[in-house]
């Protein structure tokens, strides 16, 4: 069997590894406090992306020692066709990012008619559609666009996993931006932390469940490839066997976004607010009982200035 390589995995590997030691010195830097699970969610994550990157670079060594390339890359990307498809790819998944960034910010603005969870689920379905175009086709085609169809299959995995990178660097960006905000001028902005809690527990279902809709699409594949007498899907057990690119992708965004959940979570956001109106409350008691004492002060002079 051909070892099917993506270089783009072992770059988005790499990518992961130095986005969590970038992590790590950030919240050193920023004196953030860690508790154990998520020093050990962090650690295990690390470990995860090392031995993951270990594993493809031995299979790139061992299918290049044994010439058994699927293709070769630069006949791949001078394939008008392929190119082609891969830019349509491409172009819908931008469509998709786009999508979702607006969905985001809608979910910032304080309207009755947008419910989260039904936009959520909108996003979900749409996407799972497009992701079964190629089984549509494949089903419903002659054998002469299967080739098509794989090469959409694998042209939309880079795209998807453009969008996840894309999306994770966008929230990145977002909790940097917040996060700096809280702690350099020491102001609890409690609807900006709300509104990030909303955001990462929205893009944290729109990935869940596109896992969830990964795997029941992968299962699909699998069972059409046992089942087929021709030997036409073939090529398809491959990379379904080694569940190519997407889903190990989905679940390395996945992890990221799970090292930020403990940080915002809510009993951390509660007790930063508590925190917070328990300054302002002790701020306004001692403005108050300072009012008062004025107050006192002043209505004993008028009454002096009366008796007198």
């Amino acid at each position: 069997m051909n070892i099917v390589i993506e270089p783009f995995t072992i770059l988005l590997s790499v990518f992961a590894i130095s986005m969590n030691i970038f992590l790590f010195g950030y919240f050193i830097h920023k004196r953030i406090a860690l508790t154990s699970h998520q020093i050990k969610l962090q650690i295990y994550t690390l470990i995860f992306f090392i031995l993951y990157l270990s594993y493809f670079i031995s299979l790139l060594i061992k299918s290049y020692n044994q010439q058994v390339w699927e293709y070769d890359l630069s006949e791949y990307f001078k394939s008008s066709k392929k190119l082609q498809i891969l830019t349509e790819s491409f172009l819908k998944g931008l469509v998709i990012l786009i999508f979702n960034l607006f969905v985001l910010e809608l979910s910032e603005l304080d309207t009755f008619f947008i419910n989260e969870s039904k936009i959520t689920k909108i996003v979900t379905i749409g996407y799972f559609l497009l992701r079964m175009y190629p089984i549509g086709v494949i089903i419903t085609k002659v054998k002469s666009d299967y080739e098509l169809a794989i090469t959409f299959y694998e042209s939309f995995a880079i795209a998807e996993s453009g969008i996840l990178l894309l999306g994770f660097i966008f929230l990145l960006n977002r909790f940097l931006h917040v996060d700096s905000e809280l702690i350099e001028n020491n102001i609890i902005d409690r609807f900006a932390v709300q509104k990030l809690i909303n955001k990462l527990k929205m893009i944290c279902k729109i990935i869940l469940f596109g896992l969830i809709g990964d795997i029941v699409y992968r299962i699909i594949l699998i069972f059409l490839a046992s089942k087929d007498k021709t030997n036409n899907l073939l090529l398809l057990k491959d990379f379904t066997l080694f569940l190519r690119i997407s889903s190990f992708e989905s679940i390395i965004i996945g992890s990221q976004l799970a090292c930020f959940l403990p940080l915002t979570n809510s009993k951390n956001v509660l007790t930063m607010i508590r925190d917070a109106l328990n300054e302002k409350k002790d701020l306004l008691k001692d403005l108050f009982e300072y009012s008062t004492t004025r107050m006192e002060d002043s209505t004993y002079d008028d009454t002096k200035t009366e008796n007198n």
